[in-house]
């Protein structure tokens, strides 16, 4: 199931819904992930939009201004008392094992989610243990030990020869290694688009209001690295949000 709307839009869907040319009028909500009122602007709107549905559900484990409202709160564990395969976002991975076993009437986020999909009668979404898991992702992740050895050594740090620079060849050697765009740069501003006198695809990358936005085909001289996105308010943080 994709999601209906953009994660910034996610209010409008609530309170507008199909009066809004949303696909539907929004019945239960799920969250996972993220605290709403805290990560999106809008603190009034948002909280007359988590009241629309006629059921939500805020998954979390403090009680933050989100999981505060009216609604069902299903507590999930510490982050203490479940395995874990961490990066940090530098050139490490962390082997963070249990430190307590979980509180009682605790679950795991997977143990959440697999009750949930057996309720509906899906079948096959988890046939694996924590452990297991953990073990097919360092399995599968380039550079990293054997299992039993990674957990053994808690920390395990990737060897980099020279610092990790974006777009370094393009920085280099910008004649050998160009941009998709017609002047080989970093585009700003494009005179193809320009030329076109066209509202809905301006030369300057920007926003438009939801519903006015075309889709641009292959062959029509727009660059290929060339995007308009439709209008969003708020903020856009990493997050599960689901719309049924």
């Amino acid at each position: 199931m994709r999601p209906a709307a953009l994660c910034a839009s996610v209010y409008d869907a609530l309170l507008e819904g199909t009066s809004g040319r949303y696909p539907s009028d929004t019945k239960l909500l799920y969250i996972v992930g993220c605290s709403m009122l805290n990560q999106f602007l809008n603190i009034n709107k948002g909280v007359a939009a988590l009241q629309a549905p006629e059921f939500t559900v805020i998954h979390k484990l403090f009680l933050t201004p989100t999981a505060a409202m009216p609604t069902s709160s299903s507590p999930s564990p510490q982050p203490w008392s479940v395995l874990v395969l961490a990066s940090l976002g530098g050139p490490c991975f962390i082997h963070m094992d249990r430190a307590i076993e979980p509180l009682p009437d605790t679950k795991s986020d997977l143990d959440i989610f697999t009750e949930l999909a057996s309720r509906p009668g899906l079948t096959g979404y988890n046939n694996k243990s924590d452990e297991e898991w953990l073990r097919e992702f360092v399995t599968a992740t380039p550079d990293l030990p054997d299992y039993e050895t990674f957990k053994r050594e808690g920390v395990h740090h990737i060897p980099i020869d020279r610092p990790w620079v974006a777009f370094r060849k393009q920085v280099e050697d910008p004649a050998r290694h160009p941009f998709p765009a017609p002047s080989g740069k970093i585009q700003i501003y494009s005179r193809t688009l320009a030329g076109r006198n066209d509202p809905l695809l301006p030369p300057s990358p920007g926003t438009l209001r939801r519903g006015k936005v075309r889709a641009t085909p292959r062959g029509t001289g727009i660059p290929s690295n060339w995007s308009v996105r439709t209008r969003g308010r708020g903020s856009t943080p990493r997050c599960s949000i689901s719309l049924a």
